[in-house]
């Protein structure tokens, strides 16, 4: 999949190198002082169809709202996506703080932990591997729970800790 676009989209303060890193805020501000590569909406990305090898959503799905906007973000994905290219979704799962890490769970419910959060940026939801995998499901047939402990190269994973899933998405 050689000159396709690899594409950390929704990266926060997580700058990956060799990716093209997209997020909507412009007051976004990477770790060492850089700013994302692209600034827009990641509803409506600006590349052609089939362009993409590989797009990474690290923990950005919890921010959009699960009836209309992730759908919208997952679709744009799969349009940008080789046909095979793959999208790695990570994000918190509720259960699994519940279970094993209790002080996580502030963190990632709703409204809860958003003053934890940079200004603007709330949680929509709460999800777990469960309803991650569903979603993603809807618009990746062939979409499957992988071990976070897993997800290693390519992707620009920040910390497999075990309070995350990841979602694997076959175009």
């Amino acid at each position: 999949m050689r000159g396709l676009r690899r594409v950390n989209l929704g990266c926060g303060p997580h700058y990956a190198e060799g990716w093209t890193n997209v997020d909507r805020w412009d007051s976004a501000t990477i770790a060492d002082g850089r700013t994302p590569d692209l600034i827009c909406d990641v509803r409506h990305l600006p590349w052609r169809a089939e362009t993409c090898s590989h797009v990474y959503m690290g923990h950005l799905i919890e921010h959009l709202s699960i009836d209309r906007d992730a759908p919208a973000v997952l679709s744009e994905a799969r349009r940008l996506l080789a046909l095979d290219g793959e999208l790695m979704v990570v994000g918190p799962d509720i259960a699994r703080a519940e279970a094993g890490w209790p002080e996580m769970v502030s963190a990632i419910e709703p409204g809860v932990g958003d003053e934890l959060l940079p200004e603007g940026i709330p949680h929509k939801w709460a999800p777990t591997e469960a309803s991650a995998l569903e979603l993603c499901a809807s618009v990746f047939p062939a979409a499957r729970a992988v071990a976070i402990e897993t997800v290693g190269a390519p992707w620009p994973l920040v910390d497999p800790v075990g309070w995350q899933f990841a979602i694997r998405c076959p175009r």
